[in-house]
């Protein structure tokens, strides 16, 4: 991120070309809109081709929404200086960035570092916490990697193996709750290889049955490191699931899945 962030500050035409990017994904996603089927032409309402207050407020959560959860490195009070730089260029007071850019790029790198590291230093201090109240519970286990399993009901089919094809409801959570992913809420469950997804989850995987479930909890090691995902996992978080097998689809072992 932090390479990203200093190409563009030595590349305003990049940032300008990135800008218009930007605005051209914010097209509402119903992009079968772009060629309807015609029974549905008749029952499309006109588009309106003055801007409301309301849509260009929306818009502009839009565009906020695309800069990821900024709100981890900046605190309310800094937000006005933010907004007012973005303003700014955006209306023209300020024709030429690259000046401005070059004469702040070193601060505004270190500034970002510094804060980087430490939303990821507070993030390993609760999951730190997390992880040992997790291990302290009735039938968790904690294995060699760090990862704390906790069978709420032991499976009676077959096991994967790394090889292993499975079916899996699952719900993900941060250490605080809040849930950043989830195949209940999708109403399907997820099919995937074992060896594709992270390595708290490959390891949890070959500790289950099918049939059975468990809560995970899984230190950022095994997850995403520093880096994150997203903007919904910070870097340095430890991560919860409560993991559903359904199905081993391919690659068992103790029982007829081949």
């Amino acid at each position: 991120m932090l390479d990203c962030v200093r190409w563009c500050l030595y590349n305003p035409t990049m940032v300008a070309c990135n800008s218009l990017a930007l605005l051209l994904s914010l097209r509402v996603s119903v992009a079968f809109m772009a060629s309807p089927p015609k029974s549905l032409i008749s029952k499309i309402a006109p588009l309106k081709a003055e801007a409301t207050d309301e849509t260009l407020y929306a818009l502009g959560i839009n565009v906020a929404t695309q800069l990821g959860d900024i709100r981890k490195l900046f605190p309310t009070e800094e937000m006005p200086q933010i907004l007012r730089g973005i303003e700014d260029y955006l209306t023209n007071k300020v024709a030429d960035p690259t000046d401005i850019l070059r004469a702040n790029a070193n601060d505004i790198n270190a500034m970002l570092q510094d804060r980087m590291v430490k939303v990821v230093a507070d993030e390993q201090v609760k999951g730190l916490a997390a992880q040992e109240e997790a291990a302290a519970r009735e039938g968790a286990t904690r294995t060699a990697s760090g990862l704390v399993i906790e069978h709420v009901k032991e499976g009676a089919g077959p096991q994967p193996t790394a090889a292993s094809t499975v079916s899996v409801h699952y719900v993900g959570t941060l250490v605080d709750g809040t849930v950043f992913d989830s195949s209940r809420a999708r109403g399907e469950p997820a099919q995937f290889a074992v060896k594709q997804v992270i390595a708290g989850w490959q390891e949890a995987l070959l500790l289950m049955a099918e049939g059975g479930t468990a809560k995970l909890t899984i230190p950022a090691d095994i997850a995403y490191g520093d880096a994150g995902s997203g903007d919904k996992i910070p870097g340095g978080a430890t991560i919860c699931f409560e993991v559903e097998l359904i199905k081993v689809l391919s690659g068992g072992v103790g029982g007829l899945v081949l």
